[in-house]
């Protein structure tokens, strides 16, 4: 018999238990229904669950168009976790299970090729937004992580460990990588322009870029800003 997984929409996801389950990490999480699985007489064979912690899944169904548009939704049922969730441009854990998933793949990743690794994002980064279609380096990146670990883990959260793995081993002295993280679009543009104002006339008003002078000097600022920013724009962290 042939049976075939069908993912719910956020508006159709269902509790499969009204009390929540209170993990490690004490916070709690709900199993919910995100999807059902059909023979091929059209008839519900079993329901896709997936765990979701309490605030993140209050956010997913929230009626405030403001809340919902910050948060994006990947799923696919044929991989582990079926789906990830993205707040703005990162991925979140949304249960307690994702970090050990993150931690796999990411002792998969010291074994594959800088030039995969690289290739991959590349192709995530140039792609259309709502394409469905992936590439050979994203697809065979997701064979080699699949092959070291025996699971088929979520495109997205395997391009979003290889992200981290590439910031945590970039040289950062100026911690400049942390400082980006913390501050909204508007304000890294802000940021950047004070960088290059102070750097051709020596007038500054950006609290941020005061304290680095108060260390550093311009020019070793303004080249790991730079650095910095290319980075992220390719890894796809800036706009």
């Amino acid at each position: 018999m042939i049976s075939k997984p069908f993912a719910f929409p956020v508006s159709q996801w269902g509790l499969i238990d009204e009390k929540p389950i209170s993990s490690d990490a004490g916070r709690e999480e709900y199993r919910v229904a995100i999807g059902e699985v059909k023979n091929e007489k059209k008839e519900t064979i079993r329901y896709i669950e997936e765990n979701i912690y309490k605030d993140i899944l209050n956010c997913l169904i929230s009626e405030d168009e403001k809340v919902k548009k910050r948060y994006r939704l990947y799923q696919n049922l044929n991989q582990v976790p079926p789906i990830i969730v993205k707040y703005e441009k990162d991925v979140i854990m949304h249960n307690s299970a994702v970090q050990n998933y993150y931690m796999k793949i990411k002792t998969a990743l010291e074994d594959i090729s800088t030039d995969i690794l690289i290739k991959a994002i590349a192709e995530a980064k140039s792609s259309s937004r709502w394409s469905a279609k992936k590439g050979d380096g994203i697809r065979a990146l997701e064979a080699l992580v699949r092959a070291k670990t025996g699971v088929n883990y979520h495109t997205e959260l395997i391009l979003y460990t290889v992200k981290c793995s590439i910031l945590e081993t970039e040289e950062d002295p100026l911690k400049i990588h942390t400082i980006l993280s913390q501050m909204t679009e508007d304000q890294i543009v802000d940021f950047i322009g004070a960088v290059k104002e102070y750097s051709i006339a020596e007038e500054m008003s950006n609290e941020t870029l005061g304290k680095l002078l108060d260390t550093y000097k311009i020019e070793e600022i303004e080249a790991e800003v730079n650095k910095a920013v290319t980075t992220r724009y390719f890894l796809g962290l800036l706009a």
